[in-house]
């Protein structure tokens, strides 16, 4: 091979190797993932307490956290409709399926109202699931 062909195959070897190496660094940190979820679906985990809310882990981990019964700083409120909406509804204790809920997930929210940049995050709200962007696009590119 002459010298010419051995550098060109070098420097391409190089590129391939920064490449593998950019990519594992942006996945590692989850560096542009607002641009891989368009939106949210699903139904809302946990059980639906009629004038409560949902008995969902996502608040009962706050209550248990900080000891709390009422009353406490949690989670961003989210804009639905022009109104601000809080994500967890505290309430007392009750018993509720064999376990102890302080707090409910707020029953006028539902999956949809999650995305990238609420907290919780879509993802993090049982049985919500986040839409990739690839998913949307092909879904709309599909013949009905």
């Amino acid at each position: 091979m002459s010298e010419f062909t051995l550098e060109k195959l070098a420097i391409i070897v190089l590129v391939i190797v920064a490449f593998i190496l950019f990519a594992t660094i942006l996945l590692g940190f989850k560096v542009g993932i607002d641009f891989w979820y368009v939106d949210c679906k699903g139904d809302m985990g946990g059980e639906l307490v009629a004038g409560k809310g949902y008995a969902n882990p996502v608040c009962d981990i706050l209550s248990e956290k900080d000891n709390a019964t009422c009353e406490v700083t949690t989670y961003g409120n989210i804009t639905k409709e022009n109104e601000n909406m809080t994500v967890c509804v505290w309430q007392s204790r009750e018993t509720i399926g064999g376990r102890n809920v302080t707090c409910f997930l707020n029953e006028r929210l539902n999956c949809e109202d999650f995305n990238q940049k609420t907290t919780p995050k879509c993802q993090d709200v049982p049985d919500c699931m986040p839409v990739s962007a690839l998913q949307s696009i092909v879904q709309k590119l599909k013949p009905s």
